[in-house]
């Protein structure tokens, strides 16, 4: 198949952090993001080969109808909080909860007709729910410790992470001509440990590992 999409992305966002000392070992910072997009797309999708061969259309023809897809739009806000504590001046503990999100949008495949079950020629063409994707969005916690050793010659940081993903932007394929597209699956989890070192052997050597 050959296909061709025009696809118009309008995207605002405000804003900000703001960061307060508790004492002069502890801070926090709050952060706040408001955002609104809208995706607006026309699509068209052509066989030349199957046309050619079976239609009788010319070998080098494109006809390419372009028709426009439902509007993708969404608005919200992401939050942030984060608060760190220095126990000494070469240790420091921190603690994060954050959101974060993807926009939405538009698959390049035009919209199928409302007979396309009775159809018994090849055709490429998405549903109604496969011709837009939703916004994703992920709530992460992380909690961690920085440290460093021998007048900052060794570095050690750690941390425990755990990611929950909402409506997570994945491959999928329309039912009708298996043309890619982007689909939103139920939810996703990451969770771990991190660790990370660096040591600084001499003025000339620097050695790191991570896991």
């Amino acid at each position: 198949y050959f296909s061709a999409d025009e696809i118009d992305i309008t995207e605002k966002a405000l804003f900000g952090e703001l960061t307060y000392e508790i004492t002069d070992k502890w801070d926090a910072t709050i952060g706040l993001r408001a955002y609104d997009y809208e995706v607006s797309a026309r699509s068209g999708v052509d066989l030349p080969l199957y046309y050619s061969v079976f239609e009788g259309r010319a070998s080098d023809s494109i006809d390419l109808e372009l028709t426009e897809a439902p509007t993708e739009d969404d608005s919200g806000t992401l939050f942030k909080f984060n608060t760190s504590y220095k126990f000494t001046s070469d240790t420091m503990a921190y603690a994060t909860i954050s959101e974060g999100f993807r926009i939405g949008g538009a698959n390049g495949a035009p919209a199928c007709p409302d007979n396309v079950d009775d159809l018994n020629n090849q055709i490429v063409c998405a549903l109604p729910d496969e011709q837009t994707y939703g916004a994703d969005t992920t709530t992460n916690y992380e909690l961690g410790v920085k440290t460093n050793f021998f007048n900052n010659k060794l570095q050690v940081n750690t941390s425990l992470f755990y990611v929950d993903w909402e409506d997570p932007q994945v491959t999928g394929a329309t039912v009708n001509g298996q043309q890619t597209i982007t689909v939103n699956a139920e939810g996703a989890a990451s969770k771990g440990l991190e660790l990370s070192l660096r040591g600084r052997a001499n003025d000339y050597l620097t050695m790191y590992a991570t896991y």
